[in-house]
């Protein structure tokens, strides 16, 4: 494997901690949880924590909860 072989890993591992991060985030947690992406046991133990756990975004009322409540009149 030659130079470009590398730089391609490089660039798919960045790009896997970049879009993990953006998950994270949306999710409510630190971007810093995207570097278990790069160690497969660490991530395995990720995904499995991220689907058991009560998420910050659940505890969240919608922004559009106020135009789902019944009308009182």
């Amino acid at each position: 494997m030659g130079l470009g072989g590398f730089l391609f890993e490089i660039a798919i591992a960045v790009l896997l901690v970049w879009l993990h991060a953006r998950i994270a985030t949306k999710a409510g947690f630190s971007p810093l949880w995207a570097l278990t992406a790069l160690v497969p046991p660490a991530y395995l133990v990720a995904a499995w924590f991220a689907a058991f756990i009560r998420w910050p975004k659940d505890d969240e009322a919608p922004a559009d909860a106020a135009m789902d409540a019944p009308d009182e009149g």
